[in-house]
């Protein structure tokens, strides 16, 4: 798997959201969006969407952070953070010289 970026998290996250949920979050700011009051997404539902993203992002999220994520924003940065990266090739051409 390649890096992970934000958009593609959050695109996961959407992608979940909408097939859980009639809203539309097509457009605007969608980061700020909480996933309960603003997209009705219940308690259930957000343990669906971390085992979903864990899933499809290799993933473990400790039980605690799972907990404290409220907006698409908070749980795709939290996807980023724990998600394998790429080696970076600026350290790759620094071990070199």
């Amino acid at each position: 798997m390649g890096t992970t970026t934000l958009g593609s998290a959050v695109a996961a996250v959407i992608e979940f959201v909408q097939g859980v949920t009639p809203v539309d979050i097509t457009d605007g700011d969608v980061l700020h969006l909480n996933l309960l009051h603003d997209l009705g997404v219940d308690p259930d539902n957000t343990v669906k969407l971390v085992m979903a993203l864990e899933q499809q992002f290799a993933i473990t999220v400790p039980y605690t952070d799972a907990y404290q994520v409220y907006t698409i924003g908070e749980i795709a940065r939290l996807v980023v953070d724990l998600a394998p990266q790429a080696e970076d090739i600026t350290d790759e051409e620094d071990a070199d010289h």
